[in-house]
């Protein structure tokens, strides 16, 4: 008895595929049933040809595990929030504000301690000088000393003050030629304070040369020359 319903097609273990070259076959029987006028039934053997096709292929792959969705986790208490980044930053302003104040402070205060001190030191100078200049009178006004040896003192004291120098800073070569003086040591102090060798005080090389001239009978009358 026939029937007018399609019969089901029966799969068959054979058309299963097996090794490369039933792939090939199976890829070249699909390539020529696609060129094929599709019908229904054509349509059906290309899906299943697809369907063997992909069983094949994809038989050494790992079964793929959909992972589950991570569901958010609620916002925790401890966790900062733009708010609270912003009054960090405010408030770590305001202490570097308020630190460099306090060293700008402490600067000014030292600078003022430093400017008092050097100014007490300088005052203090000052009297030390003028007690040693009315020492110095008081034993030139008590003691009668020859004329000569008078006037080579006061040169000295007046060349030192023309060049703004004081005794006791001296170098202790230098004073000793001004209270000894020895033309022998009076040569090498010449080329040892030498303006182009000694990067000291300059004026040392203009008092020894007035040192020589006291002692050598030359006259020394101060002018401006001198600290030129």
């Amino acid at each position: 008895m026939s029937h007018h319903f399609n019969k089901l097609h029966v799969s068959d273990e054979s058309e299963e595929i097996r090794d490369l070259k039933q792939l090939r076959n199976m890829k070249k029987k699909l390539s020529k049933k696609e060129k094929q006028s599709p019908t229904t039934e054509r349509l059906a053997e290309i899906n299943k040809i697809h369907i063997l096709i992909r069983e094949y292929e994809d038989k050494d792959k790992p079964p793929t595990i959909r992972k589950k969705e991570k569901k958010k986790e609620p916002k925790k208490a401890d966790d900062f929030d733009l708010n609270e980044i912003k009054k960090f930053n405010k408030q770590r302003k305001r202490e570097v504000r308020e630190e460099n104040e306090r060293k700008r402070k402490e600067k000014e205060k030292k600078d003022e301690e430093s400017a008092k001190y050097w100014k007490n030191y300088k005052e203090k100078y000052q009297e030390e000088e003028e007690e040693y200049y009315h020492y110095y009178r008081q034993r030139r006004d008590q003691s009668e000393p020859e004329p000569e040896i008078m006037e080579e003192k006061n040169n000295i004291v007046k060349l030192l003050e023309t060049l703004k120098l004081a005794k006791k800073e001296l170098p202790d070569d230098i004073r000793g030629i001004i209270d000894n003086f020895d033309k022998s040591k009076w040569k090498k102090l010449c080329m040892k304070y030498h303006p182009d060798k000694y990067k000291g005080e300059a004026n040392y090389g203009i008092l020894l040369n007035g040192i020589k001239d006291y002692f050598e009978g030359n006259k020394w009358i101060p002018d401006e020359t001198w600290t030129k």
